[in-house]
């Protein structure tokens, strides 16, 4: 019976420390109000052999997180400081910036997402955009050489505390829709295709078209804005006003193929329109922006239409954020989640209802056993007296004679009572 109690008892540790390990990587870590550093190790979370860190962090400013390599003085990146205006990324603690971005990128009440890479003899710090898997990249060095066994610390100070989370992404679920557009200049609007809504201020989609892909951001009381991506042989692209009107501001380069999606990004929040391509490099996918304006004007997106022209069809992938509302479809459960968490209660449950059979059954022998011992030591003493009952008078009781040759008392012929 022990051996089973043992042999139930290890899969339950087992399921309890991996259950711990998935804690380290999920359950925030406290840093206070104090500029010294504490490394993951500590924490058991392991950074030897990697080249590549994501983490989140709330904190209000001077989020520090250092590299310490073995073979040379520790690195180090700040993240909002100066009271959240500037970031930086220096060769030692303390040291001068050598790659700077200017911004506030922390928040005190949210958690904002990051990533450092370090490999092929480059740094790279990135923000993430909260849409289409990328990340704008915010500090970049160049080092001469490699960063080998990079132990990870982390840290708080100047008037802030914050709260870390290490793990890795959870790529957001989306909603994907092909559209093909011919080469005629004329639009499909996204809402027609139930795929665009009046809440969202961003949208990430992928295109496949030589030149002229055409997208049109409609207003309910104004001129529309429209955006051209590769026009004029996919040499240039612009912001204008309307239909073959002035462009505000342009880009020169090709960003088109006729043979594979280029992704971009299309974003308008306050008053200002960024237009962005996701590239990939070695650290993953990068949002590099295109085109940016700012207007005197509240930017509120009734539609978008797209549309290819000067005889170049097109193919368009357009990916809707899962976690951004939408008008006719609702949000869109993340099932991976619901089923970890449901897998998670059933684990808990299943563990706890073994646990509690194999004690009652333990208990249940353990009683019978006693009960047993409790039932033969009483018939044994119920025994005992019916032959005390039966020998107790005096011509019962009887020696065996001495020897006469003062020879062994053999035992055989002795009965005591």
């Amino acid at each position: 019976m022990r051996d089973t109690i043992e042999t139930a008892f290890f899969p339950v540790v087992a399921i309890i420390c991996a259950s711990g390990i998935y804690g380290i990587y999920n359950t925030p870590i406290s840093t206070p109000d104090q500029y010294r550093y504490r490394f993951l190790t500590e924490y058991g979370i392991p950074s030897p052999n990697r080249t590549a860190i994501t983490f989140k962090v709330r904190a209000c400013n001077d989020a520090h997180v250092t590299l310490r390599p073995s073979d040379r003085e520790p690195l180090e990146i700040v993240l909002g400081g100066w009271a959240n205006s500037r970031s930086c990324l220096r060769t030692e603690i303390q040291g001068p910036c050598l790659s700077e971005y200017v911004g506030d990128i922390l928040d005190c009440d949210d958690f904002r997402t990051f990533n450092v890479y370090w490999g092929n003899g480059r740094i790279k710090v990135r923000k993430s955009t909260s849409f289409c898997d990328a990340r704008e990249v915010i500090l970049d060095l160049r080092v001469n050489n490699s960063l080998p066994d990079v132990e990870i610390g982390i840290s708080t100070g100047y008037g802030a505390s914050g709260e870390w989370i290490f793990g890795a992404d959870r790529k957001l679920a989306s909603r994907n829709k092909s559209i093909f557009t011919p080469g005629k200049y004329k639009y499909q609007y996204l809402g027609t295709e139930g795929i665009f809504d009046t809440n969202v201020t961003s949208i990430c989609f992928q295109v496949k078209a030589c030149r002229e892909a055409h997208v049109v951001l409609e207003y309910s009381d104004k001129e529309p804005l429209e955006i051209i991506l590769g026009g004029w042989r996919n040499s240039q692209s612009c912001i204008r006003r309307k239909a073959n009107g002035t462009c505000w501001t342009e880009y020169t380069g090709r960003i088109l193929d006729c043979e594979d999606f280029r992704k971009f990004v299309i974003s308008w929040k306050f008053k200002e329109i960024r237009v962005g391509q996701i590239v990939k490099d070695e650290s993953g996918p990068t949002l590099e922006n295109i085109l940016s304006l700012e207007l005197n004007e509240t930017i509120n997106v009734a539609d978008i239409g797209i549309s290819t022209g000067l005889g170049t069809p097109g193919v368009w992938i357009f990916e809707v954020d899962s976690q951004q509302p939408n008008s006719q479809h609702g949000y869109t459960p993340n099932y991976g989640a619901i089923l970890g968490v449901t897998f998670g209660i059933l684990g808990v449950v299943v563990t706890v209802t073994l646990g509690i059979i194999l004690w009652r059954k333990f208990h249940k022998v353990q009683v019978k056993k006693v009960d047993t011992q409790i039932a033969e030591e009483t018939e044994n003493e119920v025994n005992a007296y019916e032959t005390l009952q039966t020998l107790g008078t005096p011509e019962h009781m009887y020696t065996a004679p001495l020897p006469q040759d003062n020879s062994t008392l053999d035992y055989d012929y002795v009965k005591i009572i």
